[in-house]
C-alpha cells in the first residue's frame, strides 16, 4: 500500500479512485436514450470492469496456484476471470475499449496454460484442475 498510497489521504485515495472510474467508464459516451436507460448502460459497462482483477503487486510480483512466487514482466498479471462464455461477450469489448488489459490479460492465459498445461479438452479440463 506503500508504493501505491504513498502519503495520501483517505480522501485523496477516494478521489484517484473516482477518478479512475471516470476515465475509464467514460470511453464510451452514450447519446440518446433516457436518463434510467444510460445509468443501466454505464452500470453495466461497470460490472464489465470489475472483473477480472489485477492480481500482481506494483513490482510484478503475484502468488500463483502452485504458491511460488512468480514475476509478471512488463504486464500487470489478472485473475478472477469468469470463464462463462466471456471470449463470446466481454473479451471483445475489452479489445476494442481496454486494449491494454486486454493484452495483459493474454499474458496471463500464456503463462497460465504453460503452467497448467490446460485446455486441451476445453472447458472441461479446467473444471477438473480447477475441482
Amino acid at each position: 500500500m506503500e508504493a501505491e498510497a504513498a502519503q495520501q489521504s483517505f480522501d485523496e485515495v477516494c478521489a484517484a479512485a473516482r477518478e479512475a472510474w471516470e476515465k475509464r467508464l467514460s470511453r464510451i459516451r452514450v447519446q440518446g436514450g433516457t436518463d434510467r436507460q444510460q445509468r443501466i448502460f454505464y452500470t453495466a459497462l461497470y460490472h464489465a470492469f470489475q472483473m477480472p482483477t489485477v492480481f500482481s503487486d506494483v513490482n510484478g510480483e503475484y502468488t500463483g496456484f502452485d504458491k511460488a512466487v512468480h514475476k509478471a514482466d512488463g504486464f500487470r498479471y489478472f485473475t478472477d476471470f469468469s470463464l462463462w462464455d466471456t471470449f463470446r461477450t466481454v473479451h471483445p469489448l475489452y479489445s476494442f475499449i481496454a486494449r491494454d488489459d486486454q493484452g495483459d490479460m493474454m499474458h496471463h492465459w500464456s503463462r497460465w496454460r504453460k503452467r497448467a498445461e490446460l485446455f486441451r479438452g476445453g472447458h472441461r479440463d479446467l473444471a477438473t484442475w480447477v475441482a
